[in-house]
């Protein structure tokens, strides 16, 4: 299924074999991997590696776990997917960026070849020991989805043009165990309605 902006534009078909294989109806195994504290990925390279040999189709890289100060999830995928060879999918958290912070992160991971995204709403941790950091949540999963399509339709923060257009993936979650699950299923919807991959 093509992904549609804001206006109804055509985005168009991205092809990522995880994602082709959900589409099929094929069940996909995910192994979360967190990106390293400093600048040395080995450990997290080779266990992505690890996992590939024992056939798993995707590496998870979360966006700063529980409130931590990691290399940049971003960095972390490209490096598996660059040396483990194994796909990664960058899982953004609403909690940590402005609004502003988003199209770069995703204009970087179209030019790096990250191009599967998974949007979270993420909760608030108890912050690292050594940090004096803030939330944000300028948007919610909802909002995030809206950004990055319209990001790959092509179309700035703003519903501006840019003349150019990034191609991610972009996948959402739902808590099975939620406790208001008329809710729960709401939410969801509104993330596909507004523009999460339904392949």
């Amino acid at each position: 299924m093509a992904s549609l902006s804001s206006d109804g534009q055509d985005c168009g078909e991205r092809e990522i074999a995880a994602w082709t294989k959900l589409a099929a109806g094929t069940f996909v195994a995910f192994v979360e991997i967190l990106p390293p504290r400093g600048v040395d990925a080995s450990k997290e390279i080779a266990g992505a590696a690890l996992c590939k040999s024992h056939g798993i189709d995707c590496i998870n890289v979360p966006d700063g776990p529980r409130a931590s100060a990691r290399m940049s999830s971003q960095v972390t995928c490209q490096l598996i997917q660059r040396e483990a060879g194994i796909e990664a999918v960058n899982h953004f958290c609403c909690r940590d960026r402005n609004i502003l912070a988003y199209s770069p992160s995703c204009w970087a991971g179209t030019r790096l070849g990250c191009e599967t995204s998974f949007a979270s709403q993420a909760i608030l941790r108890a912050w690292d020991r050594t940090s004096n950091a803030t939330a944000v949540f300028d948007v919610d999963a909802i909002g995030l989805v809206n950004i990055v399509n319209n990001l790959n339709c092509g179309l700035d923060i703003s519903g501006a043009p840019m003349g150019s257009q990034t191609s991610l993936l972009l996948g959402v979650g739902a808590n099975p165990g939620a406790l208001n699950m008329d809710e729960e299923i709401h939410r969801f919807e509104l993330k596909v309605e507004a523009g999460a991959d339904t392949r």
